[in-house]
């Protein structure tokens, strides 16, 4: 990707990774490892990432990138709550040392409690507005974009500053491209 010559993900799942990360800075990537338990084998999602974004003579960034599975039956249901109760977990502990900015598609919507109760157990507050615009679209059933769902949300510490979020324009997705500009202290 052009100025973003710092990526991770691929290298996780044999090249075959639905979360990646690029970067104009330095980063270092690492698996999340969960706590007790795999939701993953429970359904279908992502490995979540944990990135570290080098910035020399600053608090640590820590970006963790995420994609827990579609709720679309109980068992799955469960596996997303499970999913995101451990990031919230894991950014609560980053939190004590970095500052932290959780993405990806949550597979939740935004006025959904299992997002407040991830973001209230993280400390993290989100970059949505009242009424955020759709980013999964459902184009394949014919569907006009405004039938969507906004599911791709940002989380971050509440030091991090929010200077501009948009819903960027299709690109061949079935989501659209949500652009967060962050003031990072």
């Amino acid at each position: 990707l052009a100025g973003l010559p710092y990526s991770a993900g691929p290298e996780f799942t044999g090249g075959d990774s639905t979360t990646m990360v690029a970067s104009r800075y330095p980063i270092r990537a690492s698996q999340i490892l969960w706590r007790r338990h795999d939701p993953l084998r429970e359904g279908e999602g992502a490995i979540p990432m944990r990135i570290e974004v080098d910035r020399p003579g600053r608090r640590p960034l820590v970006v963790l990138a995420i994609h827990p599975p579609t709720p679309r039956s109980f068992d799955e249901w469960h596996a997303r709550d499970t999913y995101l109760l451990e990031i919230a977990w894991q950014a609560q502990r980053d939190a004590r040392t970095a500052e932290v900015i959780v993405i990806g598609d949550w597979n939740t919507p935004y006025w959904s409690p299992f997002y407040t109760r991830a973001l209230q157990q993280a400390d993290l507050r989100a970059t949505e507005t009242a009424w955020p615009a759709p980013t999964r679209i459902f184009r394949e059933f014919g569907a006009p974009d405004f039938l969507g769902s906004p599911i791709d949300l940002v989380a971050v510490s509440p030091s991090i500053g929010l200077v501009r979020r948009a819903v960027g324009r299709a690109f061949g997705s079935d989501h659209l491209p949500v652009i967060v500009d962050l003031a990072v202290p």
